[in-house]
């Protein structure tokens, strides 16, 4: 084994996961995505990754719309 993570804690160990928040990597990929840390969660050995239908301003700019709009986390 080289590498684990339990998730036993309660929330993500970011000593092993970098954890993006009000970022937009899909916007090279021309995605209307703003990853938001708080879809991020710990609970019962698991980890969590929740995408919500919600609009936010996230840095960077939108592919979509050509502003900083996102409407997807």
């Amino acid at each position: 084994l080289k590498w684990s993570d339990e998730f036993s804690g309660t929330s993500v160990d970011t000593s092993k996961w970098n954890v993006a928040d009000n970022s937009n990597y899909g916007s090279s990929n021309k995605e209307d995505e703003c990853y938001k840390a708080a879809n991020t969660t710990v609970s019962g050995g698991s980890l969590h990754l929740t995408a919500k239908r919600q609009t936010v301003t996230c840095g960077g700019t939108n592919p979509d719309t050509g502003n900083s709009t996102y409407y997807f986390t």
